[in-house]
């Protein structure tokens, strides 16, 4: 890419985020290559000639935007080359604004002819109509496609690619939202929300949130939120969900985790979240909150709560408590929780009593299964740090078969206290080695009750077994 292209695709990129008070500037200063281009052929259509083949595609659909359709045939009309007479097919005729007397056309009948648009054409076809109306007649069309109720695909899918085309023409500086009626104005702020949340005023943002009644602009907007979007709404939201705005349970939920994460709730209100919200909410708000809130949250959780995802917040295990580690060892899921346990780079959280109360917490809560799971993945790592929560594995959780043929830390740990135990006492050696394959608890009973044996045998044969 030259520097040149470099530069534009910069421009457009910029050009395209921008939120809609700066739009004006960039038209003059920044303005793209492209879009400079289109406006010398909406005024001269033979300046289509000099345009090279490579970016002709892209400058009429630049002139779709500030021209029109009717602009774009004029132009390609002036244009004898191959890729031109086939661009043709990809511009579609415009939609009459008057009838054969005169008279403006209905609206119902400009909406039905949008929806009966071929999806791919819709947006060039709505935003040439659209640029071709008055003010007044601009804003009652966009009025009447949100009043539009269409259940059935194709034409739904159509509707959908229009609101998306007229909400387009909101970010863009074409139209006043507050001259739509409210149910016009949610949609379109829901709609445009995940792409541009820049172009909206705080206002209307918060008028799609506190309504709530079109669920799918709801999410849009919150889901452009929790990406961390204007958080200039923040205070506006916090007063809305203390003034008990949202009846329904679940969004009044959803809307504190936001908050939570946003680190604007009080420590009462994180605890009460805490008690009562959804698990993903949860996982939500630990990945994106600092220590303190982390802290809090995790000291908070029910005994019986799951946290479906927990590998963001395994990322700053070290700066957690032990109590509070081990609520998460506790509540999360197991597989996120055994591949932080796995790697070595883990092990710094891990050292001595730490790890100690890890694997404590381990064998108390988690299913035999995940820790069988745990223990096979642990088998052939040898750590550099002295780990408690291997040693405590290797001591007391139940699976001695696994463990004992062990290649890594665990095996070494479980081995040495054989020996410490058994020293050179043959006959506990040979209860050690007789039980183990079928031992259903832990290295550490095995070595008690080899010990036990071998003393009984040793008692019955009126000698002492040899340390």
């Amino acid at each position: 890419m030259s520097s040149f292209e470099d530069k534009d695709s910069i421009i457009e990129a910029i050009y395209g985020g921008a939120p809609a008070h700066l739009l004006p500037v960039f038209e003059t200063v920044g303005e793209p290559e492209y879009l400079r281009k289109a406006r010398a052929v909406g005024r001269d259509p033979r300046k289509i000639r000099s345009v090279p083949v490579s970016e002709l595609e892209n400058v009429l659909h630049r002139v779709v935007q500030v021209s029109g359709l009717r602009s774009v045939h004029a132009a390609l009309s002036q244009d004898r080359r191959k890729r031109a007479r086939d661009l043709i097919r990809v511009f579609p005729e415009p939609i009459e604004t008057t009838q054969d007397n005169g008279l403006p056309m209905e609206l119902d009948v400009l909406v039905t002819e949008l929806l009966t648009t071929p999806t791919r054409h819709a947006p060039i076809v709505f935003r040439d109509l659209f640029l071709r109306l008055d003010d007044l007649r601009r804003h009652e069309l966009v009025d009447a496609i949100a009043m539009v109720e269409e259940p059935n695909f194709p034409r739904s899918y159509v509707k959908d690619t229009l609101v998306q085309a007229c909400s387009r023409c909101a970010m863009d500086g074409l139209l006043h939202l507050d001259r739509l009626n409210q149910q016009t104005r949610i949609l379109l702020v829901g709609s445009g929300m995940s792409s541009m949340p820049g172009r909206y005023e705080r206002d209307h943002i918060l008028e799609t949130l506190r309504d709530g009644t079109d669920r799918r602009a709801w999410e849009n907007t919150m889901l452009a939120l929790w990406g961390g979007a204007r958080p200039d709404l923040t205070e506006g939201i916090l007063a809305a969900w203390r003034g008990r705005v949202w009846a329904d349970k679940s969004m009044s939920n959803e809307v504190a985790a936001l908050l939570a994460m946003r680190e604007a709730l009080t420590e009462k209100e994180v605890r009460t979240l805490t008690k009562q919200g959804r698990d993903h909410d949860i996982c939500s708000i630990l990945s994106g909150s600092g220590p303190e809130q982390c802290e809090l949250i995790l000291l908070s959780l029910p005994e019986d709560f799951r946290l479906r995802d927990v590998s963001d917040v395994l990322e700053h295990a070290s700066s957690l408590s032990d109590q509070a580690l081990c609520a998460l060892v506790r509540c999360g899921e197991g597989l996120d929780i055994i591949r932080w346990l796995r790697r070595p780079k883990s092990s710094t959280s891990l050292r001595g009593e730490r790890g100690k109360v890890v694997a404590e917490t381990i064998l108390s809560h988690w299913r035999d299964e995940n820790i069988h799971i745990l223990l096979g993945e642990l088998a052939s790592y040898r750590y550099e740090i002295d780990r408690g929560d291997v040693a405590h594995l290797a001591l007391h959780a139940s699976g001695v078969s696994t463990i004992l043929k062990s290649s890594g830390s665990l095996g070494t740990k479980a081995r040495n206290h054989l020996y410490e135990n058994f020293g050179r006492d043959a006959a506990a050696w040979a209860y050690c080695l007789e039980l183990a394959p079928s031992w259903v608890g832990s290295v550490d009973q095995l070595a008690s009750a080899g010990r036990k044996l071998s003393r009984g045998a040793g008692l019955r044969s009126g000698a002492v077994g040899e340390r």
